[in-house]
């Protein structure tokens, strides 16, 4: 019988010291996860996951789907994902403690059941403040059939297993993806699986960076024509015409307006995209702002496909 890792279900090896699973004696967690659990030392994984595999085994499977997403992963790449799983499902809105506290969880789910014809249930959780999860967890004991938790990397699948169920040997987890390397029998009736991947490449530096861990700041920029904001290491953003853009982004986050006669980013090819009034622009997984008037944006430093433009849940709140 193959013998997975409890941490990361990584098959197990002792031959290469260098490889993914690697444990120098019987131990139920391979080094990689034993150095991110009593180190903090984060080994990527160096392989490319393929979320058209992670589909095609769940269609095999007969079951139920606990889709995790949190705020930052608000974006259609995340919800095509949810909608392309066939087996009954519902939505988790995770580390619903970093929503900032003039957002109601109701506009959220008007939002998404307009724009993203979400039909299903929807659950708003936090397991640092243990908010809905004992709602949440009777809706759990009520389902007899297994379940699998699903949803983009990094939005807390594990954490959030691990709360549920107080397992005594704990899901590894971390603030960086790709923690979890393939699906992990839990109990008998619960599955944790692997993160769907963004198409964009994500500086892992930057998130261990910026990780939103707390609620998240929001700076309004009224902004004149042809101004711009820096996003310090993430993003330079014009617009074409008087706007105002408010930033939701971590705290630590360094955020300012920036003028013509600094050449920040200038060097790079930009992105010139055409943003609707009250839209949000979405960093993927890292954060997003909100765009009050219909505009053209040039944007330095990010990778397209690490940005989307959807309409907001914000409305005219952030005028």
């Amino acid at each position: 019988m193959i013998k997975k890792c409890l941490g990361c279900g990584v098959k197990l090896q002792s031959i290469d010291e260098n490889g993914l699973g690697y444990i120098p004696s019987d131990k139920d967690y391979c080094m990689r996860c034993f150095k991110l659990t009593h180190y903090n030392n984060f080994t990527k994984a160096y392989y490319e996951v393929n979320p058209n595999i992670i589909l095609k085994k769940l269609e095999h499977k007969k079951g139920f789907g606990i889709f995790v997403l949190d705020l930052v992963n608000f974006n259609r790449e995340a919800f095509s994902y949810y909608l392309k799983i066939k087996m009954p499902k519902v939505l988790v809105v995770n580390k619903c403690d970093i929503i900032p506290k003039n957002i109601s969880y109701l506009k959220i789910k008007e939002w998404l059941r307009k724009e993203f014809k979400f039909e299903e249930e929807i659950f708003f959780v936090s397991v640092k403040k243990n908010i809905g999860l004992n709602k949440f967890r009777k809706f759990i004991d009520s389902i007899t059939i297994p379940i699998y938790f699903l949803g983009m990397t990094n939005v807390g699948k594990s954490s959030l297993i691990n709360k549920l169920f107080n397992l005594d040997k704990p899901l590894t987890s971390s603030i960086l993806p790709n923690t979890t390397l393939d699906f992990i029998k839990v109990s008998k009736n619960v599955y944790d699986t692997i993160g769907f991947p963004y198409q964009a490449k994500i500086d892992y530096n930057l998130l261990k960076k910026i990780m939103i861990n707390e609620e998240i700041h929001s700076i309004n920029m009224p902004l004149k024509e042809n101004a711009g904001i820096l996003i310090m290491d993430i993003a330079r953003i014009i617009t074409d015409k008087k706007n105002s853009i408010t930033c939701f982004f971590s705290k630590k986050e360094k955020i300012r307006k920036i003028y013509d006669n600094e050449d920040v980013y200038l060097d790079e090819k930009p992105l010139i995209i055409k943003c609707p009034k009250e839209s949000n622009l979405v960093i993927k997984g890292i954060g997003f702002c909100y765009v009050k008037e219909e505009c053209l944006l040039t944007i330095y430093h990010l990778e397209e496909n690490l940005i989307e433009i959807i309409p907001s849940f914000l409305g005219g709140c952030y005028e």
